[in-house]
């Protein structure tokens, strides 16, 4: 590019760190309010997911309409809270983590048995690879496409059977076929 078209082009500005201060505008607070309030629960859900935390938040909208989220409940983390002893409440983790192991064992066999699968299915693709690289497939890629004037006699004899086996697969193929419909003639 020439330095005139690089002048002339606009740049964004790009992701920047912003300066956490007071937002004065009515109406930008708002905006501001809205569209952050998901990704702060969002954040919340993940904390508790990886790090197995209880949270609450509740925080009120700059309408004075309340908005909470709580993991796993508001109640039993504000109880745990009140009581101030930190010890987890009963029922606060007995069931979903009861829940939460099974759901893990369930997984981790199905990925056992998943696994188990494409290894199968690798060793299966490393033997079709390597039979691919044989010559004779690589100039030919069908083996009735063989030129007979120059196999051995060996080879002559193995590729008649086959030959043969192939007629006879088609002949009772084509018997299958056939006889549903010899049978509907003659009932008729």
């Amino acid at each position: 590019m020439s330095p005139i078209k690089e002048t002339n082009r606009r740049r964004g500005k790009g992701r920047k760190k912003i300066e956490i201060k007071p937002i004065l505008n009515a109406g930008s607070r708002k905006v501001c309010f809205s569209k952050r309030r998901q990704g702060l629960f969002t954040k919340a859900n993940e904390l508790c997911i990886l790090c197995g935390t209880e949270v609450v938040i509740l925080f009120f909208s700059p309408a004075g309409k309340p908005f909470s989220y709580g993991h796993p409940s508001m109640e039993n983390v504000v109880d745990r809270f009140l009581m101030n002893d930190g010890a987890a409440l009963p029922s606060a983790r007995a069931i979903p983590t009861a829940a939460a192991a099974d759901h893990c064992e369930e997984i981790k066999s199905s990925l056992t048995y998943w696994m188990d699968c494409l290894e199968t299915e690798k060793r299966r693709r490393s033997q079709l690879e390597a039979a691919l690289k044989e010559p004779w497939l690589i100039s030919k890629p069908f083996w009735w496409d063989a030129d007979p004037s120059s196999m051995s006699m060996q080879e002559l004899v193995e590729y008649q059977n086959i030959l043969l086996q192939q007629l006879h697969n088609v002949a009772r193929a084509e018997e299958q076929l056939c006889f549903p419909v010899l049978a509907v003639r003659t009932n008729s």
